[in-house]
């Protein structure tokens, strides 16, 4: 699965991680996204696995399934 993962710049030190090529719509994500009204690229189209420092690649793998986003810090 490749994801991409984008800064938001309310809180920088927070990021939101969708399945790469999808069009984010922070609006259908509900309040747990309010953080990302504004947001910036961080990384796209990169393999969801170990190396993201801060990123629970389970977690974040059962989120994406489930609710098809995951925020970290």
């Amino acid at each position: 699965m490749y994801i991409d993962i984008y800064q938001s710049n309310k809180n920088n030190k927070k990021f939101i991680v969708v399945p790469s090529g999808s069009i984010l719509e922070v609006k259908n994500f509900g309040p747990e996204a309010i953080d990302f009204i504004s947001f910036m690229p961080f990384i796209t189209k990169f393999p969801l696995g170990f190396g993201i420092i801060g990123l629970n690649v389970d977690e974040a793998r059962s989120n994406l399934l489930r609710k098809g986003f995951h925020i970290f810090l």
